[in-house]
Order: C-alpha cells, then structure tokens, then sequence
C-alpha cells in the first residue's frame, strides 16, 4: 500500500517524493506503508526528521542498521526499545536514550549489566525516579541511588529495599532523610513511610501540602491537630484534584475536630460537600444560618442545598431566602407559600438571583400574563410551563415565543395546535432550531420551515427531519445545498446521481463528495474539484483514484495550508 508505479527512475524518484510530502503532512499513514517503503533509507532518514517515532514502524533490516538506529535514538529516547539487543546491551547507547527526549523511562528496556551500573543508573532515576523498579537489588541497597530517585518521583519510595548499606543500616521507610525527600517530591509517599515518620508532624504537613488525602496515613494525634487537617483540605480544593475530593479529607479528622462548630467554620470555607455527603455532620448544623451560608458561600463547594434541604423556619425567612439564592440559584417554588404570595419580592427575587427559577408557574400568578412573561424574560421559566389555558392565546404565545432559550422543551405539556401553527414555528425554530426534531409533519414538510431552520443552523442533521418529499424536490434541494453541502447525505438517492446537484454540494463543502453515488464519485474532474475547496479530507477519494498523480499532487498542495 502507498506506493506509487513508475515506468522510470526519475518517475519513481518523484513518486517517492511525493509519498514523503504525503506522510509528513499527515495524509497518509507510515504505520500502514509497504514493506519496500519502510526498507527504503532515503524515506527512512526523511520521515525520522519529521517524526521520530515512525522508527518502530521499519523494517528490521533498517531498525538493525547503526546510522538509522543511532539517529532515531538521538532524536527520541523512546526508540532505544525498538533497537535491537547488541544495541540496547551497550552503554552508549543506554546513556544517549536518557540523554535524548523522551527517554527518561528506558532503562527498564536494558540489560542485566547496565541496571547494574551505577552511573547509568544514577543517570536513570535522576530523570525518572520510577525507574527505580528496574535497578539490581544490588544498587536499590545504595542510599544516594534511593535519595536520588525519591526527589524525582516520591512514590519511588516504595520501591526501596528493605534496608539501606550505610554506617547505621535502617529500613528506608524508617530513614527520616529519605522520607522527607519523598513527601517534598510527592505527599502520597507518606503511605510508604513507617508508621514511627507518620507521627511525625513536620513530615505530615509537608506531606498534607503536596496531597491532603494523605491524611489518613497520619498518626490519630495529627487528625486531631486543626492545623494540619485545615491545610490538607486547602490543599484538596486548591489544587482542584478530581480525584482528592474535600470530603474525602475531612473524613479522616477526628470526630471531636468534626464536631467542633468553630472548627467547621473554617473547614467549610474550603468543604465541597462533606456537609451534605455526611449525615451526623448534616443533623447538627443544617439548621444553623451561619454554618450553610457560610458553606455556600465558599467558592470551593460542589454542590448546594436545595430548599428542600432546609429548616422550615429559613423558607420563610425573607432576608435568609435571598441571601441563599444569591448564593444558590434554585426552585424558588420550594419556598414558603407566604413568600410566594408577595409578587413584588418574587419578581426582585428572579431579577437579583439571577439563575433561580420556576419549574411551574404558582397558582397565584396562572393568569397574570406580565408575570410571567417577566418570568420568561429572565429566563427563570420555561415555555412548556405556560398553563395551557394561556396556550391557547395565540397573541400571547407569540409574545411568549420570543424571549424561549434552548432550554429542553416537554413536547407533551405544549397544546398540539401549537406544533402545527406555522407562524408559531417559524418563530420557534428561529430561536432553535433543533425544534423542527418534534415538529409534526406538516411543519418538516414547509419549504420555508425547512430553510428557516438551515439559515438558523447549517447542520446537515437538520434536513434530515424535512419529509420525503422535499427531498425529492430539485428545486429545493439546490437551495438547501448552497447553504450545507453536507445535506448531500440526506438527499433523495436520484439526487446523489445528478452531476448538478453534487456540483452544487461540493462547491459549498468539499467533503459531501462522499455523500454522492459513486458513478460520480469516481470522477476525476469532480474529486479534483471538491479538493479545491477549503479542509476537504482525502478520505473523499474514491479508491479508483488513490494513486492518481493528479489527485496525490492536489492532496499535497492542499496540506500545505493546513
């Protein structure tokens, strides 16, 4: 495969050549070349400048030869792998892999010898502490080695031995130097540490610094200290981990730092949801004002309470209501039926707490037409929520219909004359067009709903829901494509075989030449012409055609401007 025929020395030179402009630019894929290509050394010295990592795709005769091989070794360590054995039991060749990019991980690819010798070992766990798994038992008994590898990489540490060769031999997870070299590189080495270092406060706040979950391998009397439980769980939230959650720190405090109310006072400036994830916690402080407003109002939380969370006694409380809602945008029919019934406070509460909103409209307000079209305005109810009886005033619904966002629309709570109003519809699918999906079928059959929608949002998916018939409908079609060419695809099959009409597509996007009957497709004028538009993918080219000189020349120019 990729490999073009010659009938001459200077056409398979140019041949080759452009094989080479194909690959570097990405068109085509060395990986699946013919054996011949990945024997060729010219090809092989080209496309190892560009792209080092195509070594590993050679033939073996080349992968043997020591200019090929040392060059792709020099360029990117990671080759050193691929290399054959004479190669990789030799030292210089061990020392320019770790010297090289990406190779820092190779020494696991190394012979016996070299895994015991402490230059290139030292050299190894220098730039990759985890290589420490690979050295002798021999050289994991040298502290420096050890040393050396846990300021890399911290977790090295529980690769080490069970003892260290030195004037006073201790367990390295016992060696106070050695840990705390691990925990500046990596908190989660505490785990690894013994249990006499995780008692040991300096260790564990820098341990906690670097990883707040590593709290649970601290000694109980270090989760009673605030100061260290206070720092971990800065550090969970801070660093944004997705996999060190606050609550998933917090939990391994002491029950009596969990129960302390001050203390929860400055643990939940940085919690997520460790107030709700946990019911004892939950039970004794989610009646208290201070403690939830002060949960929420940390920019580090997860998630909020709902109303339904909340104490009675606060769902009537004014001033508490709208403090909370600023904080936590919610169903403001959750509260209190006293405060649903003051209009004038209900309105400043959907205009100041911005993303609140109301899953129904109150019974209070099932006829006050300015009430909710406010409600509409500041996007806090949805339009499939109008009470139906309002549906049925079609000046209304136009009214309406014009402040609707995307929001998920219940087809089933909207009344069906609506789904079959034209002007309605028009209106609507103006607004998203992604409507036309529920439309009922005398709407998908509208030449100017059709087109509404495409103007509204080009997507070839679209056409997709137009009935049959205007499938079938040249005229229209024509239009349609002038403005998504890609709507090809959902033509009537007659269509995909009219010159004109696939024309039309590909002059608007080269890639619905795929979308055409492939009596077309094997064209030559028109694959030329549909990659003399912007972005067109090779994958257009019918394979009659793959190794047309013209249609590779284009394909090459093409990909230069990408």
């Amino acid at each position: 495969m990729f490999l073009l025929p010659s009938s001459s020395e200077h056409d398979h030179q140019e041949g080759k050549n452009i094989l080479i402009k194909l690959f570097k630019n990405g068109v085509l894929d060395f990986s699946k070349a013919s054996e011949v290509v990945k024997q060729d050394r010219e090809i092989a010295h080209q496309i190892l400048d560009h792209d080092p990592t195509s070594f590993q795709y050679l033939s073996d005769s080349l992968k043997n030869d020591h200019d090929i091989a040392w060059k792709a070794v020099s360029l990117n360590g990671s080759n050193f792998q691929y290399c054959c054995e004479e190669f990789r039991n030799d030292k210089s060749w061990m020392m320019k892999a770790l010297e090289s990019p990406n190779g820092y991980c190779m020494l696991q690819y190394a012979s016996e010898q070299l895994r015991n010798d402490e230059q290139v070992v030292m050299n190894a766990v220098s730039k990759n502490g985890d290589s420490l798994k690979y050295v002798s038992e021999e050289l994991k008994q040298n502290k420096q080695v050890v040393l050396q590898a846990v300021s890399n990489d911290g977790l090295a540490l529980k690769y080490a031995p069970e003892n260290l060769e030195n004037q006073n031999p201790l367990f390295p997870k016992q060696d106070r130097t050695v840990v705390m070299k691990a925990v500046k590189n990596d908190g989660m080495a505490l785990k690894f540490a013994s249990p006499e270092l995780c008692q040991d406060r300096e260790i564990v706040l820098q341990a906690v610094k670097n990883y707040g979950q590593v709290l649970q391998f601290a000694h109980d009397d270090l989760k009673n200290d605030l100061t260290v439980v206070l720092t971990a769980v800065k550090q969970g939230v801070l660093n944004g981990s997705a996999w060190c959650e606050p609550e998933s720190v917090i939990q391994y405090a002491s029950r009596e730092l969990r129960n302390n109310r001050e203390a929860m006072l400055k643990l939940l400036k940085y919690e997520a949801s460790y107030l709700i994830a946990n019911e004892d916690c939950r039970a004794q402080f989610e009646t208290d004002p201070e403690i939830i407003l002060q949960y929420h109002s940390s920019p580090y939380r997860m998630y909020g309470f709902g109303f339904d969370k909340l104490d009675e006694s606060l769902k009537s409380n004014k001033k508490f209501v709208k403090k909370f809602l600023k904080l936590v945008p919610n169903e403001i029919t959750q509260a209190s039926e006293e405060i649903q019934r003051d209009r004038s406070f209900m309105l400043e509460l959907l205009q100041e707490t911005k993303r609140s909103f109301l899953s129904q409209v109150p019974k209070c307000y099932e006829n006050d037409k300015d009430f909710i079209l406010k409600a509409l305005e500041l996007k806090s109810l949805n339009l499939s929520e109008i009470p139906q009886h309002l549906q049925h005033d079609k000046e209304f619904m136009m009214q309406a219909v014009m402040y609707y966002t995307r929001h998920p629309i219940r087809r089933e709570k909207l009344i069906p004359e609506l789904w079959r109003d034209k002007t309605f519809m028009l209106a609507f699918i103006s607004k998203d067009p992604f409507i036309l999906i529920t439309a009922h079928e005398e709407i998908r059959n509208d030449p100017q709903i059709i087109l509404t929608a495409l103007e509204t949002c080009p997507n070839p998916l679209l056409f997709n829901y137009a009935s049959s018939q205007l499938k079938r409908n040249r005229l229209f079609v024509l239009k349609i494509l002038d403005l998504c060419g890609a709507c090809l695809n959902y033509v009537d099959e007659e269509l995909k075989m009219d010159r004109e009409v696939v024309i039309r597509a590909i002059m608007q996007d080269g890639n619905s030449l795929k979308f055409a009957h492939e009596s077309l497709r094997r064209m030559k004028d028109l694959t030329l012409r549909a990659l003399d538009q912007k972005r067109t993918l090779f994958t257009v080219v019918h394979e009659s055609l793959t190794c047309d000189k013209d249609v590779l020349m284009k394909i090459a120019n093409q990909a230069k401007g990408w």
